[in-house]
């Protein structure tokens, strides 16, 4: 996993720690399946997730990975001496946990991480190759095996992040030009594949999933370069379920959710609604807990 590119800028980086404070309400529904008192993040950023953590318990003992040393550098500022932070190579420490040397874990979190690793599979497909299976589930696999020997028996593994959409036709109608201009502007850019559409004035017909990819991110601007390589709606929840089986895990709980800031958001953005013009409220995110 390379070392994302905006957390370097310092603009870039205060874009990204804000807009982590800002989501901090909703990674706080991980909160209720976190078990024991050893608790892993994986892909632990700018460290909003164990400050969650650490407000909730004080007495848990807190250790985050990451690759970015800026991103570590600004979790430990935050959270002092009581977390231990690693800058490891996730896909690196896959071929090799004993490499960490830590006691086992109750509890391991991925929380808005596991898409930037499929991201990263979807760039790097030949280092994740297997036949007829996606190189996002390959990398996915890779990391619930990574999490699955850090957890001791009966540990628990928290996933929170974007969701699959199933094959839908949606129709959007926007209410500002300019974000319909943002639109075209993704469109061209986005880079996990090609978004496709049908338009008629303001009217836009296409695949829910193409549509949410836009739309969880069309906020960002400073960091635009880096969303726009990135795919969110990458696996379901029953593929996830499916990988955690395969990896030795069993699944406990399964929500599929839309986050209140975008419901927010999206409101006064556009209008979705199906072919028949019924209003279609499109999910945004999924937390799926399962035991080691």
């Amino acid at each position: 996993m390379s070392t994302r590119a905006d957390v370097h800028d310092a603009i870039g980086l205060s874009e990204y720690v804000a807009g982590m404070a800002k989501s901090k309400p909703d990674k706080a529904k991980i909160l209720g399946f976190v078990t024991g008192k050893r608790v892993l993040e994986l892909g632990c950023g700018s460290g909003a997730v164990l400050e969650l953590l650490q407000n909730h318990d004080p007495n848990l003992e807190l250790v985050g990975i990451d690759l970015s040393a800026k991103l570590l550098g600004t979790a430990a500022r935050q959270l002092g001496d009581s977390v231990r932070f690693y800058r490891q190579d996730i896909f690196e420490l896959c071929k090799n946990p004993e490499k960490l040397n830590e006691p086992k874990f109750s509890s391991v979190i991925l929380c808005s991480a596991l898409h930037e690793f499929a991201s990263f599979a979807l760039e790097h497909p030949e280092r994740f190759s297997q036949a007829g299976v996606s190189p996002m589930l390959v990398a996915a696999k890779q990391i619930f095996g990574l999490a699955k020997s850090l957890l001791e028996p009966g540990g628990s593994l928290i996933v929170r992040d974007g969701v699959k959409l199933e094959s839908q036709v949606i129709q959007v109608r926007f209410k500002n030009p300019e974000l319909q201009e943002t639109f075209w502007r993704f469109s061209d850019e986005f880079r996990p594949f090609k978004l496709e559409f049908m338009s008629q004035g303001n009217l836009y017909t296409m695949q829910a999933s193409h549509f949410y990819e836009f739309a969880t991110k069309y906020f960002y601007s400073t960091n635009w370069d880096i969303e726009v390589g990135e795919i969110f709606g990458w696996a379901s929840a029953s593929e996830l379920e499916n990988l955690l089986l395969e990896t030795g895990f069993v699944p406990q709980t399964s929500q599929v959710y839309t986050i209140d800031f975008l419901s927010d958001k999206w409101r006064d953005a556009f209008e979705i609604t199906d072919q028949n013009g019924k209003i279609v409220k499109l999910p945004s995110s999924q937390i799926i807990s399962a035991r080691a």
